[in-house]
């Protein structure tokens, strides 16, 4: 007998077709050997393998599902029916979320006329400290009327809400 060497294998399992007792395909044979007090489990080929050849071996049991047709479509078919189960649970789990979602969706006030929307990044009333009253960044009714003064010009707003989405406002005015 020769032994089949898979020590250049980079650690990697192989797995090996089961083939029945007697069958001309099969070309393997599992031996246990003891070394050093582990037990390993060592293929050998009964007959010459060529290259390229698929390695095959009795896995000593006749009842295995994949011997027995009767049960290897009876275990498709389970398999299909929980499948299908499954996919009609999440598909049903799927549409209630989707009513919910459109529920919380009617609720929240529309934005039609006779509302202005404006949608913009997060603006605070402008306050200018500063005794100039030269400011570029502050809107022109935000700038202190006299030097000396600090203004504080303040926007009237419907509403104020944040977007849902990002970390822009949204500004309802009249």
């Amino acid at each position: 007998m020769i032994s089949i060497d898979a020590t250049n294998t980079e650690r990697k399992g192989k797995y090996i077709k089961d083939e029945e007792v007697g069958s001309p395909l099969n070309n393997c044979v599992m031996r246990l050997l003891v070394t050093e007090n582990y037990p390993r489990l060592c293929l050998f080929a009964n007959r010459d393998i060529k290259a390229g050849e698929e390695l095959r071996y009795d896995y000593g049991e006749a009842n295995l599902p994949w011997r027995q047709i009767h049960l290897m479509i009876i275990h498709l078919m389970i398999t299909h029916l929980m499948s299908t189960r499954t996919v009609r649970r999440t598909m049903k789990k799927l549409l209630i979320l989707k009513q919910r979602v459109k529920k919380k969706l009617m609720m929240i006030p529309t934005l039609h006329p006779p509302w202005k929307v404006t949608v913009t990044k997060m603006s605070f009333p402008c306050k200018s400290k500063k005794l100039s009253t030269e400011r570029s960044s502050c809107p022109p009714h935000a700038k202190p009327e006299a030097q000396g003064q600090v203004s504080v010009q303040r926007h009237t707003w419907t509403a104020v809400e944040r977007h849902p989405w990002s970390d822009s406002l949204i500004t309802l005015s009249n």
